[in-house]
Order: C-alpha cells, then sequence, then structure tokens
C-alpha cells in the first residue's frame, strides 16, 4: 500500500488545534529527494508531525533498482524453506556460541534471537533488516563506493499497531498466513561483550527492527509487504552521495570474523540444491 503526504491530511495546509481553540498553519509537504541533511530534517519534521500514530522503519538501499528482499531469497529461489534451515542450524551448531545468549532479553524467542545475530554476520535468512533512523538508512544507501553513480533509495514503512496484516510471531520459525507480514524488535544486551571481536561487539550492540513474511510469500517479499503496509520511497541522487557519507558516517562492521563460517553454510545451501 503505497501512500503519499496528503493522503490522511488533505491540502489545506490547516487544522483545527483543539486545545487551544485556533487554526494553526502545519507543514504539508516534505521532500521526496534526499540531497542533504536539510532535507532529512523536513521530512523527519513531517512525520513527526503528520504520522505520530505509526511506528516508522525505514531500509536504505545503494541502487534505487534493488528490491525489498531478503538474503536467503536473494541467495537462492529453489527448494528456500529447506535451505534456509539447512543453514540456520549449521550456524546454530557451529557458529553461534551458548554464551552470547546471555545477551537475550528473558522475553525474547532464541531462535528469533539465533537468526537475527547470524544475519547480521552474513546468515542468508528471511528476516529484512530495518531501522528506526532515517539517518542510518540514507548511511546505508550512501556508503558503497561502487554504486557512486547510481541513484540510492530510502523506503519508509509505516506500522500501525492495529494493522491486521501485521504480527509478531514469536519466532521465524512459525507459521504466518499468506499475505501477511511478521515484525520484530530484536533487543540485545550489551554488557560484557569482551569474549567477542571489537568488531562483532558492534553487531550486538543495536536495537535490531526486523520484517519477513511467510513460507507462501519467500518469492514475492515486495509485493506481499508494499500490499499490507503504507510504505514511502525517497530518492537519494547520485550526485548527494558523497556529501552525505561525509556527514553521516557510521562505523559500520561487516562480520569478516566470520566470513570463512559463512561461506561454508553457502556452500552446504548451494549443495543440498544441486543434489534435488
Amino acid at each position: 500500500m503505497k501512500t503519499s503526504n496528503n493522503d490522511f491530511f488533505g491540502d489545506s495546509g490547516y487544522r483545527l488545534d483543539v486545545d487551544e481553540q485556533k487554526i494553526q498553519e502545519v507543514t504539508n509537504s516534505m521532500p521526496h529527494t534526499l540531497e542533504t541533511e536539510d532535507d532529512i530534517k523536513q521530512v523527519l519534521s513531517f512525520l513527526a508531525e503528520h504520522y505520530r500514530r505509526y511506528k516508522r522503519l525505514y531500509r536504505g538501499h545503494a541502487s534505487a533498482a534493488y528490491t525489498i528482499s531478503s538474503t536467503i531469497a536473494r541467495f537462492t529461489s529453489q527448494d528456500i524453506v529447506v535451505a534456509e534451515r539447512i543453514g540456520y542450524d549449521y550456524f546454530r551448531e557451529h557458529v553461534f556460541q551458548d554464551s552470547w545468549l546471555k545477551h537475550k532479553l528473558d522475553n525474547t524467542d532464541e531462535r528469533l534471537f539465533v537468526m537475527s545475530i547470524g544475519r547480521h554476520l552474513g546468515l542468508p535468512c528471511r528476516l529484512i533488516d530495518v531501522t528506526a533512523s532515517l539517518e542510518t538508512a540514507v548511511w546505508f544507501a550512501v556508503m558503497n563506493p561502487q554504486y557512486c553513480d547510481k541513484d540510492g533509495e530510502v523506503i519508509l514503512f509505516l506500522l500501525d499497531t492495529y494493522n491486521p496484516q501485521v504480527i509478531q510471531p514469536a519466532s521465524p520459525f512459525d507459521e504466518i498466513p499468506t499475505g501477511k507480514i511478521a515484525y520484530a524488535h530484536e533487543a540485545f544486551l550489551g554488557n560484557g561483550l569482551d569474549e567477542l571481536p571489537l568488531g562483532e561487539q558492534r553487531r550486538f550492540v543495536q536495537n535490531g527492527h526486523f520484517l519477513w513474511v511467510g513460507d507462501d510469500d519467500l518469492m514475492q517479499e515486495q509485493s506481499t509487504i508494499e500490499k499490507a503496509l503504507p510504505v514511502m520511497r525517497f530518492k537519494i541522487p547520485a550526485s548527494a552521495k558523497l556529501n552525505l557519507a561525509k556527514a553521516l558516517f557510521r562505523d559500520v562492521y561487516s562480520g569478516c570474523a566470520y566470513r570463512s563460517q559463512i561461506e561454508k553454510i553457502n556452500s552446504l545451501i548451494l549443495k543440498h540444491i544441486k543434489s534435488r
């Protein structure tokens, strides 16, 4: 469900303030192209004014041609559910360390916690990373120099607590009805991470937000999400990427310490697919 800034508030530019009983002028437009920090501030101001009842989540794409898709859907289209489970099981047994469970919140399902850690380390899975920070999403859209000549994009997802199309299952392995999407906010406990490589510590100290779809919709993630949620898109021109990258620099670690194990997982998945 795509929406625009005027869908809920009309074109008048005014609203009645019921507390002060007077007409107040409000901002009724925002840029849909992000070129400067001021553009970002205008978007945030508009959203805070007009979409305050929504949880606002963002995803940055280095290329505007990218689709909304998970790492497992990008990795394979064959026997995708079994392929994901093969990767998860190997990650849980051979990569994930039980000592990391002390960073899990008590009310978080262990399987979700394990898969969310795997996702940040490169595990092909159905979890789609989103963030509550527009600046962070812009950074991910502009950080890769290999795409410096490509227009980027930030996608805004508007989550409503009362939207019947959004559910919050305990685990990514729970059944999700066709056409619905799942959401989880996986907050990690970041105390005492000395047993991890320095770079990996930064993977844990974050508030992770994830969207995903059920088994039947894994090959049509974008259309499923866009039908379930209001979605807005913001273009980032290639010419604006360098200045935005300098202004919004984030210290992001690529998970190199576990790259060999992730490559092993990828090989196991490919072996399964070829054996079918």
